[in-house]
């Protein structure tokens, strides 16, 4: 993947609203959301947008397949999934531009009887936890 140019500059308190640190997926997420809300946002990463955490976990929702032993973790992270088409949608409008994405579910694999035991209690019951 290629780098994109970086710019630095100064940038005066005087001409922000709200500084967010990290150009990742939530970073870029809060100032779109801010920036949509009226306010003057700056975003400071080093690192070029989504280099960071989320290159590493390729920017997944996966609720069913993260915070196994979190219930408030999944709650939110299945509520997350259930907006992301929207937030897609706003998102493309605002930039002309298409957003890669493509909602295909995740799977984890038993592979033992360990495996079973840990994964039983967390699997939906119904078809539509399951999206």
């Amino acid at each position: 993947r290629s780098t994109p140019a970086v710019s630095v500059r100064r940038v005066s308190v005087r001409d922000v609203d709200v500084l967010v640190i990290g150009a990742g997926v939530v970073g870029c997420t809060v100032a779109f959301e801010l920036a949509a809300a009226g306010r003057r946002v700056r975003v400071c990463d080093p690192r070029p947008p989504g280099g960071g955490a989320s290159f590493a976990s390729a920017g997944v929702l996966a609720p069913y397949v993260e915070g196994h032993d979190s219930r408030p973790l999944r709650d939110v992270g299945r509520r997350s999934l259930a907006q992301y088409p929207a937030f897609v949608e706003r998102v493309t409008a605002a930039s002309g531009l298409p957003v890669a994405f493509r909602p295909i579910g995740t799977a984890e694999v038993a592979t033992n009887a360990a495996d079973i035991a840990r994964l039983a209690p967390q699997h939906p019951t119904r078809p539509q936890d399951l999206f």
